[in-house]
């Protein structure tokens, strides 16, 4: 996100932290924004390239608990385990091949149903797999030129 954009939303997620963290801690405004800012939190919030600030105030106010009761920095757990191997590698191949030729997510899905690709990677999973995101991308390619 540039700049410009990521200082408008920085402003509005920090507020709506500072508002919880004010409400559930029943502190004065400015005392709730002194703790936040004084945490190691608020640093990562504060880099764009960390994307914490994807964040719901709601998750971002959980870690400032854990932060502030444990004197420890979490992330939250995203749980891969319960989704299918092919499924994670659909995914992977959406964005490398989004990323490669300049698509929306929107895009790359539209064309890669249209074209048969879902289930292209999905019967090729074991082979494609273990290869790199060049090799996959290639691939890609050539699979739906064969179809235009």
């Amino acid at each position: 996100m540039d700049i410009g954009k990521f200082s408008v939303i920085l402003p509005l997620i920090v507020a709506a932290v500072t508002d919880k963290i004010a409400t559930e801690y029943h502190l004065d405004e400015n005392v709730a924004i002194e703790k936040l800012y004084s945490t190691q939190l608020y640093s990562y919030l504060e880099d764009e390239k960390t994307k914490m600030w994807h964040y719901s105030a709601d998750n971002i106010f959980d870690l400032y608990k854990t932060e502030t009761e444990t004197g420890k920095l979490g992330f939250p757990n995203i749980e891969v385990n319960h989704m299918s191997k092919t499924m994670q590698f659909k995914v992977f191949c959406i964005e490398q091949y989004k990323n490669k030729h300049n698509m929306t997510g929107a895009e790359t899905v539209k064309m890669f149903k249209e074209f048969g690709v879902f289930d292209y990677l999905g019967s090729f999973f074991d082979v494609l797999h273990s290869t790199g995101a060049k090799y996959i991308v290639e691939d890609i390619d050539m699979f739906i030129e064969a179809r235009q």
